[in-house]
């Protein structure tokens, strides 16, 4: 796994802090791994002193919950997470205690919202989940877990062509029920669901 060098990151985040919008402008720090980049802090910083009003991370969560990660995102100026959610189940072995890959995730939405309110300060938090047959049965469960851990709104992306049946459309507006019921908004993109849960599909580029 590679990353960017820092000098041709700070080029474009000047370039980009120049364009128009608002609210904004806002930016995102994305990749394989956000916290797999040696210089993260100083990349935020540097964003902050270029004008960005938003600053986010897309991370898959687990290395928030590392040493005084979450505590530094919030003090460098990350008020906003993209979390790379993979539902998983625990692993088959009876002696062992039941662990699952996700929980690294939610442990660490959690520590970065705790780090949050330890210093009064307001961040939101997203989730994006592959939605294929293999994770469809997992989705509603997922949901749940991401809104109790504080997790404001969750995007369910097909992963790969395919062959999205009834059962897994079933699991799908499931998902998207769970998240009514828990108080977090689900889009569903690149899956047609009925028109009961129409509302819930993204159109276009979203």
């Amino acid at each position: 796994m590679s990353v960017r060098e820092s000098a041709a990151v700070r080029t474009d985040l000047t370039e980009a802090a120049g364009v128009d919008v608002v609210p904004g402008p806002n930016l995102v720090l994305g990749g394989l791994e956000a916290f797999s980049h040696p210089e993260l802090p100083a990349l935020v910083v540097a964003a902050a002193a270029a004008g960005f009003v938003r600053i986010g991370l897309e991370t898959g969560g687990g290395p928030l919950n590392v040493g005084e990660n979450a505590a530094g995102a919030i003090h460098v100026g990350v008020r906003h997470l993209v979390i790379r959610f993979v539902p998983s189940v625990a692993d088959d072995d009876p002696v062992a205690t039941p662990i699952r890959a996700s929980d690294a995730a939610l442990a660490g939405i959690r520590a970065f919202i705790s780090a949050a309110a330890a210093v009064d300060q307001k961040v939101a938090v997203s989730a994006v989940v592959p939605a294929c047959r293999h994770t469809a049965p997992l989705l509603p469960v997922a949901v749940a877990e991401l809104a109790d851990a504080g997790v404001g709104a969750v995007r369910l992306v097909a992963d790969g062509e395919g062959a999205y049946g009834s059962a897994a459309i079933a699991h799908v507006s499931a998902a998207c029920d769970t998240g009514v019921v828990n108080g977090v908004w689900v889009e569903v993109e690149g899956i047609v669901l009925p028109e009961s849960h129409a509302a819930h599909c993204i159109i276009g580029d979203g």
